[in-house]
């Protein structure tokens, strides 16, 4: 999985990557789901 900086326009090139992570033998069994406060206005 990879974050890149996406540009719309030749003057905001070149494109950065700024993250990569690499995942392997993901154990579903293990994972939570994270409780979220509401969004307030």
């Amino acid at each position: 999985m990879a974050f890149l900086v996406q540009t719309n326009t030749i003057d905001e090139l070149p494109e950065r990557l700024i993250g990569a992570v690499r995942v392997s033998h993901i154990e579903l069994k293990s994972a939570i789901v994270p409780k979220l406060e509401p969004e307030t206005p």
